[in-house]
């Protein structure tokens, strides 16, 4: 399976150059893992999803972009725990 294959199952979309970041959406407390493509719209994701995306990108030999999804997905854990 490619990274591109792993990023879709997710409906994300893959590009060259992917940013990680963590968002809240609209007026929920809740944070979320973001990834965009200049290509693409910004596309956010539960922390739970991102860290088994994480997991599977690893498994691909995407430990680069796995780790930045790891990283934002705790961070956006530790803001939603703050906030319940």
């Amino acid at each position: 399976m490619s990274r591109t294959e792993v990023l879709k199952r997710y409906g994300l979309t893959d590009g060259s150059d992917l940013r990680v970041n963590t968002v809240r959406e609209g007026d929920s407390p809740l944070h979320r893992v973001a990834i965009s493509a200049p290509s693409a719209p910004l596309q956010a994701i539960v922390p739970k999803q991102a860290i088994e995306l994480s997991i599977e990108l690893r498994q691909v030999g995407e430990d680069e972009l796995a780790e930045q999804i790891s990283a934002a997905a705790h961070k956006a854990q530790r803001a939603n725990n703050a906030n319940t």
